[in-house]
């Protein structure tokens, strides 16, 4: 037998204390907040709040190093972020608390695994990988509850959350394709809109073009619009809004599609909000990554917390 003695650089936690409790406290705060934003269909404000619940979940594989405590940790943020939702309570819902919960446990437990079986502590692996499975149980979380509230076949309760849905694709498609768009726009306007642009784009100024002219532009738009949409049997006039022709044709499709096909629907619809979401993934990483590292130097320089040389020994087996 023989004694290795290896260096292990871990953080030191002295055992409890008010800086064991901050993590709990925070993480099931904005956890809370991101759901009650969700509900309230608070945009601005879940995705600050979802900042925020994944900065702190980014960290904590630092500071909180029990099994037992990361398991209670990631129940109690899980629970705070489906609170606001019990209001509506549906099997559909159940699961997909199980599934963000079980998937958020084990990217802490991963993350903690990483930050063990580290000599020298590097901030970067650990927070990626509780970060990225972190992501992918919002991501699930959000598609599942919205979807939850959605009866396919009755365009009451359809309409609002494909909204939900449309409303946050604006500012890309502004950024992307037509900066002045808008779902509350009639086909007209889009197709005028887009007109001007390419106008100005030549070099030309759209209000000096003769009446005859732009209208001749906007009808040709419209109509090429309409044989375009009607590749997908979509019917559309000059003054349809953009809002209401995606609603009805995406009503039209789901209530075409067979009965004995309908109960799938909805799994086919989270599948597909969930992989939209999981889009912006990396952009939301690059976020969350810059500020709980910056959040980490400064605790660590602030002396919230040290790193300490543990050495330990053990037994290890030498063939002769």
């Amino acid at each position: 037998m023989a004694d290795g003695a290896l260096l292990d650089t871990r953080m030191e936690i002295d055992g409890p204390s008010w800086k064991t409790y901050l993590f709990p406290i925070l993480g099931v705060g904005f956890a809370g907040g991101l759901g009650f934003f969700l509900m309230q269909k608070d945009w601005v404000l879940a995705s600050l709040a979802g900042i925020l619940f994944l900065v702190v979940c980014a960290l904590q594989p630092f500071f909180i190093s029990g099994r037992n405590m990361t398991g209670f940790i990631v129940f109690a943020e899980s629970l705070a972020l489906a609170l606001p939702f019990v209001r509506q309570p549906s099997l559909l819902l159940l699961i997909g608390w199980l599934c963000t919960f079980a998937i958020l446990w084990s990217g802490s437990n991963q993350a903690r695994q990483i930050r063990n079986n580290q000599l020298k502590i590097t901030f970067a692996p650990v927070e990626r990988a509780v970060t990225m499975q972190a992501l992918s149980a919002l991501a699930l979380f959000i598609s599942v509850m919205y979807v939850s509230t959605i009866d396919f076949r009755n365009p009451d309760t359809f309409k609002s959350p494909l909204n939900a849905f449309l409303d946050p694709a604006v500012p890309l498609v502004q950024k992307l394709a037509f900066k002045n768009f808008s779902l509350d726009m009639t086909v007209g306007q889009l197709v005028q809109g887009i007109a001007e642009e390419k106008i100005e784009q030549l070099g030309q100024d759209w209000n000096q073009l003769a009446p005859a002219a732009r209208n001749a532009l906007i009808e040709q738009g419209v109509i090429g619009l309409q044989a375009q949409a009607a590749g997908f049997g979509i019917k559309l006039t000059s003054g349809d809004r953009i809002r209401d022709v995606l609603y009805n044709y995406t009503h039209s499709f789901i209530t075409r599609i067979p009965d004995r096909y309908q109960s799938w629907i909805p799994f086919v619809v989270i599948l597909i909000a969930f992989f939209v979401l999981k889009s912006f993934a990396f952009l939301a990483h690059w976020i969350v990554a810059f500020f709980s590292y910056l959040a980490y130097e400064i605790m660590m320089a602030l002396g919230f917390a040290q790193v300490a040389l543990e050495s330990r020994s053990r037994e290890i087996i030498v063939l002769k």
